[in-house]
């Protein structure tokens, strides 16, 4: 997984490198987050996780062909679901992309009917995988994403270059995509014959509305509240692409702009996050089991500290080092001064979530473990709501900026609201005092390192003058500097999670 994050990563600089931070980039953007949206929602996340205990039991229980029966009726219906969305989104696009006068809708309108499918292929991918989970099988299926990835980058690297317009280079990419999509399928296909698990298309399977009523009733409440953010990021894009109207060619970078800030935001809240989350959720699941009170507010709250202890520095890191980051990630080929500037503009704004964004990964599985799916659920609807209408609110005075400080403020009162509702139907304390001394020693922690790292970074940048060695330079020894000052501030004010943190990531 690790693995495929890093590449899926490398897949977004070269990306940057040959469609830039403009309109080309943004129409991609806008026309692949449709396909990714339901990804991440369908595909996997929460559809997944109610897939495999509920096919685990039925294998114990009533044996293989029953389980496949009902696999084979969840795979159908959703094959259904997505080839009606696909058509209901990409049609009407496709007839009106001729009246799209802003240049990012009408790139996007014609890319969506060809990206859209793959929505198809890669969430049946998704549920495939969770199918083969359920038999204990999980490396070849993880060698699809890291399939996907590398046909992506090879188009990149040996298809766009013959297209001389930029309208051929993303639509080659496009297909890439969608054959990437198919191959992945076939791929989970074989596999699933592998395992005796290969489709069946029986009247029974079509007729089976029970199965598909348990795992969605199951599922559902979760698959909003883990979609939040996706829903949210996809609502910021497609709003994002009317910032042209009133912003000039400036307003262009908006939507690609919030992309590879959600994409640098997300990487290590998706790394650490992630880590954290899986172990707390199994913890706090124990705890709840034997009614061990104390034990599952000491798991979420220590949890919750090692995390902060993490995310709260990368914030800081990246707010003051974002400039030099994007330089030596992105500044090469398309990607120009202005793409610099726009997108450094969004970041400034988006890294004040990741705290939050981590938090929700923790406060979600709090719930979880409590089997209580509902709260997440509305907590979520709320969030992403409230997101929007601060979206319209914002994005005219402070364009992508403006897009980036509501996704930060509806994912803080997400939290927030989880926190309190969570609290009252436990009766945990929260711990107010010793939360606000950890978040004043944290704050010393982090911004104090800057006073050496900062200036060091920026000399070594004027002594070396050039575009790329420069940023490198000065982010290396910056880094470098301010990592070893923060541990030893840490150990001057008594931070445990200090010890705690490094003892698991080299564990890892």
């Amino acid at each position: 997984m690790f693995g495929s994050r890093i590449l899926g990563f490398l897949r977004d600089i070269f990306l940057s490198a040959f469609l830039g931070g403009g309109a080309l980039m943004s129409a991609w953007v806008q026309a692949s987050g449709w396909a990714n949206m339901f990804r991440q929602i369908l595909g996997e996340g929460a559809l997944g996780q109610a897939l495999v205990p509920i096919l685990s039991q039925t294998l114990k229980q009533e044996g293989g062909e029953r389980t496949r029966q009902k696999f084979s009726t969840l795979f159908i219906y959703l094959t259904l679901l997505l080839a009606v969305l696909t058509i209901l989104i990409s049609l009407p696009l496709f007839l009106l992309a001729d009246h799209f006068t802003n240049p990012i809708w009408r790139i996007a309108a014609l890319l969506t009917p060809i990206l859209m499918p793959y929505s198809i292929f890669i969430c049946s991918v998704g549920v495939m995988t969770s199918c083969l989970n359920m038999k204990r099988v999980y490396f070849l299926p993880s060698l699809t994403a890291i399939l996907q990835n590398l046909i992506i980058i090879g188009t990149l690297f040996f298809l766009c270059p013959l297209f001389d317009t930029g309208w051929g280079k993303v639509k080659i990419l496009s297909f890439s995509v969608l054959v990437a999509g198919v191959i992945e399928f076939l791929f989970m296909l074989w596999l699933l014959k592998r395992e005796n698990l290969m489709l069946t298309f029986s009247g029974k399977v079509w007729k089976d509305l029970t199965t598909l009523k348990e795992i969605f009733t199951v599922a559902l409440p979760g698959i909003v509240a883990a979609g939040v953010h996706v829903i949210s990021a996809q609502t910021d894009r497609l709003i994002s692409g009317n910032i042209p109207h009133f912003a000039g060619e400036i307003g262009e970078y908006a939507t690609s702009a919030l992309y590879y800030s959600d994409r640098l935001v997300l990487l290590p809240v998706g790394v650490f996050a992630f880590s954290y989350g899986t172990v707390a959720l199994t913890e706090m699941s124990h705890a709840h089991a034997e009614n061990d009170l104390t034990k599952f507010q000491d798991t979420l709250g220590i949890s919750m500290r090692n995390l902060m202890f993490i995310s709260i520095p990368i914030t800081v890191f990246f707010f003051a080092f974002g400039r030099e980051i994007l330089q030596v990630l992105f500044m090469r080929g398309k990607f120009d001064a202005t793409a610099l500037e726009q997108t450094l503009f969004a970041l400034q704004f988006y890294v004040f979530g990741i705290p939050a964004f981590a938090a929700l990964k923790l406060m979600t599985a709090a719930f979880t473990s409590r089997k209580e799916m509902k709260t997440p659920f509305y907590t979520g609807l709320i969030a992403i709501a409230v997101n929007l209408v601060l979206n319209l609110a914002l994005m005219i005075p402070m364009r992508q900026g403006g897009i980036a400080l509501a996704t930060v403020i509806s994912v803080f009162l997400n939290n927030t609201l989880l926190l309190v509702l969570l609290e009252k139907r436990t009766k945990i304390g929260i711990p107010i005092r010793s939360g606000a001394i950890f978040l004043l020693k944290m704050a010393a922690v982090s911004v104090l390192p800057l006073t050496v790292s900062l200036p060091v970074c920026r000399y070594l940048q004027s002594v070396i003058a050039h575009p790329f060695a420069g940023p490198l330079a000065g982010l290396a020894a910056g880094g470098i500097l301010y990592g070893i000052f923060l541990l030893l501030l840490a150990k001057v004010l008594k931070l445990s999670e200090a010890q705690a943190v490094l003892k698991r990531l080299l564990k890892r």
